[in-house]
């Protein structure tokens, strides 16, 4: 990727030449340095320093200024504040259960302390050769940079094979999993669909919709990024809608729920996490209306069933999850939630998410580029995405959760396997052509070594 046209875009952003102003960019900035490192320190219980330099450092926007910004983190209070030039200072803050909120403009009360536990033994590999594919996704590039992997787990048959975690990381670390947050919202949609109270082909249940085009927006629209609404994801430094929802709105879905449709409603696709957050605040109000309702909801219905001990749901100030991008979790966690895709949305005879609900998640859409379901990339069918994503790697047939820097759940139907991987990559297409290629050699080890189980079976 070229990155000069970043960085010129964010320098002229700055600087007045173009629609967005200096306070905007640098509350923006400020805000993203803020809940990345509290993220970091609060949450996963990692050096705050680190990841700053290996998540938001190689990011043009926040690497061209990183002269001039400063972040503070205050333990005691689990909260950390960054400002800009001296100036333009934002304050993130760790609350139990809720992750890290970040706090435009404002400054949160002091919250309590408490401790993380410790979990079980990492899982050494069955095999030289998952071994050394497991080993390959933490080795240096030929350019020296490395793949910055901090985790990776297999799971063959509903069983860990192997994993491994970079110094720091362990099997109880929760690790942002940004868009696959995106997969867990359809999944909680899918239990919404189960209960009976959601249809996702009716009119999605806004109020404010009802009386205008948006009125023909659907759930299903929204899970496939078909709404039509009018979104700007550029993620070019400047003061794009998703930046500015995350980092700028304390009602998140104040800003996609007031926008207008750009095109009729299910006749394109578009990439904008502000459906997802539509589809968040949907959830909230279906589960009861209240943060704690939403919370209890997720861990009753599908965290606990799936054993998802480390998760960590952040809302905004209205109680309402960061639908797009806030989801932390174990490594392990992530991979239970694979796992529930490879049973059709079952836990032993528990039925999560409704029958059908998993083919529908992984259908690809004919006019979508990139090869993309229902809050699931897939690597089924013929679009430019799934064809070059296989040629990397991928399984024919398999579809994942994926988020910016490298986030991977894999599901391998035809395997039976699950491969989640987590890290800070900056490569092309946030890392996953690399990614894809250590998939592939994942998949070729559990394939031979289930092959040579079977010859030595049948001597």
């Amino acid at each position: 990727m070229n990155r000069v046209p970043l960085v010129l875009a964010s320098l002229a952003c700055v600087l007045g030449t173009t629609a967005c102003s200096l306070g905007t960019t640098a509350r923006m900035g400020t805000g993203i340095v803020s809940h990345t490192v509290c993220t970091a320190v609060f949450v996963s219980g990692i050096d705050g320093d680190a990841a700053y330099q290996a998540a938001l450092v190689p990011m043009p926007a926040i690497g061209a200024f990183d002269w001039g910004l400063r972040y503070r983190v205050d333990r005691p209070h689990r909260r950390v504040t960054t400002t800009l030039l001296g100036g333009y200072e934002e304050t993130a803050s760790y609350e139990d259960g809720a992750g890290c909120q970040s706090h435009p403009g404002g400054h949160p009360a002091p919250l309590p302390i408490d401790a993380d536990g410790a979990g079980p033994d990492v899982v050494a590999p069955t095999s030289a050769a998952l071994q050394s594919a497991i080993d390959g996704a933490f080795a240096p590039t030929a350019s020296g940079d490395g793949q910055r992997t901090k985790a990776v787990v297999v799971m063959h048959h509903g069983v860990i094979v192997g994993e491994r975690y970079a110094t720091g990381y362990g099997v109880s670390t929760p690790v942002p999993g940004y868009s696959d947050t995106k997969s867990v919202m359809s999944a909680l949609a899918g239990v919404l669909v189960r209960e009976g109270k959601l249809d996702p082909m009716a009119p999605a249940p806004i109020a404010t919709w009802a009386t205008d085009r948006r009125h023909a927006i659907t759930i299903d629209h929204l899970l496939r990024m078909r709404s039509g609404l009018a979104w700007d994801e550029s993620l070019s430094g400047g003061a794009d809608d998703a930046a500015r929802m995350w980092f700028l709105e304390p009602d998140m879905a104040s800003l996609p729920l007031s926008r207008g449709v750009a095109w009729t409603p299910g006749s394109r696709w578009q990439y904008a996490s502000g459906n997802s957050v539509v589809v968040a605040r949907i959830v909230r109000d279906l589960a009861g209306g209240t943060g704690d309702d939403v919370l209890r909801f997720a861990e009753r219905e599908l965290f606990a069933p799936l054993g998802m001990h480390h998760v960590v749901l952040a809302l905004d100030a209205t109680g309402t999850p960061n639908g797009a991008s806030g989801m932390l979790a174990s490594p392990r966690d992530w991979a239970r939630f694979g796992e529930l895709y490879l049973a059709d949305g079952k836990v032993g005879e528990q039925r999560i998410l409704p029958e059908g609900w998993v083919t529908y998640a992984a259908s690809p859409q004919s006019d979508a580029w990139v090869g993309y379901g229902a809050g699931f990339w897939t690597n089924r069918g013929e679009s430019e995405g799934a064809r070059r994503r296989r040629n990397w790697g991928m399984p024919e047939g398999s579809f994942f959760a994926s988020g910016i820097f490298g986030q991977v759940i894999l599901v391998d139907p035809a395997d039976d396997l699950v491969i989640a991987r987590f890290g800070w990559s900056h490569g092309n297409f946030g890392g996953l052509e690399e990614i894809s290629h250590h998939v592939g050699a994942i998949v070729a080890a559990v394939r031979g070594a289930q092959e040579n189980r079977a010859s030595k079976g049948a001597m």
